[in-house]
């Protein structure tokens, strides 16, 4: 990461963000950064901060943030459309007293993508691409997965993350979006959050709550999706 000063013949200053992806592991394992190396952002202000803080307020903000970017038109715009994480296997983590789930989640995951409810998603929507400046939300970083696909997919991935801080935050994310959006949450977006991690889901020796909480949403979006 560096911050670059700008100058153009009027002498005008401007700071961005040069971001660049060097690690040969990244720019093999992920698909989205091998095409796109680098990234030059907009500086902003803030810092993360972390989803047990804040509560309602953080939930409240965040999901502004997705509708707003959710009404962005990207219809001229040459973005990719939504591809799900490719993982190195899909047997079920080794924790798990329902295989027979997985199982059958990992054959919807490999289905086609649905074309539901589909618009520009920020595709990384979770609590650390997140700026605040006090309690006020500043902006979003890290563009480099913004593409075309169903909107459900950033309040389902912001969840996959909150479900390691806070599962009550997690739901209050997916209720005030459908809320305030006025669109249907797609379980799919879920169990696509949660298969597209199952590496590091497996990896994990023993479960604990966020496991078991992972493990409850994905009951029932496979069982929404059956």
């Amino acid at each position: 990461m560096h911050r670059v000063t700008l100058i153009d013949r009027n002498d005008h200053e401007r700071d961005v963000v040069l971001r660049r992806y060097v690690r040969p592991e990244i720019l093999t394992a992920i698909p989205d950064v091998a095409d796109v190396p680098a990234l030059v952002m907009t500086l902003l202000e803030g810092r993360p901060v972390w989803e047990t803080r804040w509560g309602s307020k953080w939930v409240s903000q965040a999901v502004d943030a997705m509708i707003a970017l959710h009404e962005v038109d990207a219809s001229g715009v040459n973005l990719p459309a939504l591809a799900t994480y490719g993982q190195k296997r899909y047997d079920p983590p080794r924790w798990t007293t329902d295989p027979v789930l997985w199982e059958r989640a990992v054959e919807l995951f490999h289905e086609r993508v649905p074309n539901i409810d589909v618009g520009f998603v920020h595709r990384d929507f979770n609590p650390g691409n997140v700026l605040w400046v006090r309690d006020r939300l500043s902006g979003l970083v890290d563009w480099q997965s913004a593409c075309v696909g169903p909107r459900s997919i950033d309040p389902a991935h912001c969840r996959l993350n909150l479900f390691h801080y806070n599962p009550t935050m997690a739901d209050d994310v997916r209720t005030v979006w459908k809320q305030r959006s006025g669109l249907t949450f797609n379980p799919w977006a879920d169990l696509a959050s949660i298969i597209g991690t199952l590496d590091d889901i497996r990896g994990r020796r023993q479960p604990n709550s966020a496991m078991w909480a992972i493990e409850a949403a994905l009951k029932i979006a496979v069982q929404a999706l059956s």
